[in-house]
């Protein structure tokens, strides 16, 4: 974690420009129940987090298949995990959190901050693991999502990073 002090400069930094970090995003499946609307949220939302996680992670095979517990299913819903599988570019500011395939710069992603709203640790579902949600518009209506990524090391600045930005 950042001391408070460095808080502040990465603040600056990202209302400046941005945090870029290359990363592998590993893929991302719809969640169906908004934050907003959980009982006991902090608990609920790890677990959805976590649920999304070893959905995503199971379906790109990088863990053994695992039953999620149904209640965390139902809250996730029934959408299916999309593998990405690519290493990218995770760029981070005070303004939108982008993945770009850093080959040929082309965006994947690109979430505006306000419809960002979470981003934690997945460890122990997959090493090095973190996930964030965001909304996407797709047609016509904005959707909710988990994508989950990977670092090389221990993804603990990519994480001070969001905290920074959602600020």
């Amino acid at each position: 974690m950042l001391s408070e002090a460095e808080e502040i400069i990465l603040k600056d930094q990202l209302q400046s420009s941005n945090a870029s970090f290359y990363v592998k995003f590993i893929g991302f499946i719809e969640v169906e129940t908004a934050f907003h609307n959980l009982k006991e949220l902090p608990k609920k939302r790890i677990a959805i987090c976590n649920g999304c996680a070893s959905l995503i992670a199971q379906a790109a095979n990088l863990i053994l298949k695992n039953s999620i517990d149904p209640e965390t299913k139902r809250l996730i819903g029934d959408g299916e995990p999309e593998c990405i599988n690519n290493e990218i570019e995770l760029i981070i500011t005070n303004k939108i959190i982008r993945l770009s395939n850093f080959s040929n710069k082309k965006f994947s992603k690109k979430i505006e901050i306000p419809n960002a709203s979470f981003a934690m640790f997945v460890g122990n579902t997959l090493e090095n693991g973190f996930v964030f949600i965001g909304k996407e518009k797709t047609k016509k209506t904005m959707k909710r999502f988990c994508f989950l990524l990977q670092s090389q090391e221990n993804p603990d600045n990519i994480l001070s990073a969001f905290d920074v930005a959602f600020s």
